[in-house]
């Protein structure tokens, strides 16, 4: 059984006020790196640690094929830090009105890429696969193993929430992660990162009051994930697994050496999406919506 920590720290003004910065030391007063389900004083979940749960050979495989990503940070601002995001200049010299990362400033930020699907949209109202994913066709295969390892703790754990996840993918017509419209797993996409010290951001894509599952790969020292809103930083280890709400302000403190991760989440499902446009929700059921 974890060891259970109620935390009264709720600082969700300064949190929010935090976005774009970059974590340190003192924006939290209470660290976890043992098996520790931290929650508030109304039994919401913060973060449940899962120390050493997640197997050597699957990370193997999935830290193989992150290890390898490329792709820069062009778009993802408050990752990257505040004041990142600048007017795109043209190969004529002009000025976009796309904003975007300078290039100069990619290059020492690390890549990031998304696998999997992303979430509905009017082209695609199941949802498609990233460019990456269709790129690689072994990147999905790749990071599977540890995927099902996951889907098993996050099941046993919190039944009712990864329902309400895996559930949905049926419910709404929308792809999951194995390009089903079943509940066998609770996700549909991974953030593989290579190197990349996130500032304080919220996952902005993801299903409304999911769950996200963390794991690092690599040789490193530093790089605990802060939820500055509680005032708690969880000191991951490869090996080890994070649940925690995408939702919730996060960002990566500082590391030394070569940091991998990946961030299993439910992108947003039909609820989501349409009301995010102002339209009415399709019936699942009724193909000529789909």
């Amino acid at each position: 059984m974890p060891r259970k920590v109620t935390v009264a720290t709720n600082r969700e003004a300064e949190a929010k006020a935090l976005q774009g910065t970059y974590a340190n030391h003192s924006h939290y007063t209470r660290d976890f790196e043992d098996d520790v389900e931290v929650v508030t004083p109304e039994g919401r979940l913060i973060g449940r640690l899962f120390p050493g749960e997640l197997s050597d050979r699957p990370l193997v495989a999935a830290h193989n094929l992150i290890k390898t990503i490329t792709t820069p940070i062009t778009q993802r601002g408050r990752v990257v830090g505040k004041g990142a995001l600048m007017p795109r200049i043209n190969k004529d010299g002009s000025v976009s009105e796309i904003n975007e990362v300078p290039p100069s400033v990619r290059k020492l930020v690390g890549y990031s890429d998304t696998i999997g699907y992303l979430g509905p949209s009017p082209r695609f109202p199941r949802g498609r696969l990233t460019s990456y994913t269709k790129a690689h066709k072994k990147a999905m295969p790749a990071l599977t193993p540890v995927l099902r390892e996951v889907d098993k703790l996050y099941f046993e754990e919190y039944r009712g929430a990864h329902q309400y996840q895996a559930e949905g993918w049926l419910g709404n017509g929308v792809y999951n992660w194995y390009g089903r419209l079943d509940d066998e797993t609770a996700f549909s996409s991974c953030y593989a990162n290579v190197d990349v010290r996130s500032g304080y951001h919220i996952d902005g894509n993801n299903l409304g009051g999911s769950m996200s599952a963390l794991f690092t790969m690599g040789d490193y020292e530093g790089g605990g994930l802060v939820l500055p809103q509680f005032g708690v930083c969880f000191n991951l280890q490869p090996g080890d697994l994070l649940l925690f709400y995408g939702d919730d302000i996060h960002g990566v403190l500082p590391f030394k050496g070569h940091r991998c991760s990946g961030v299993f989440f439910s992108a947003a499902q039909y609820e989501d999406f349409w009301e995010g446009v102002n339209l009415p929700t399709p019936d699942p059921n009724d193909k000529s919506d789909l």
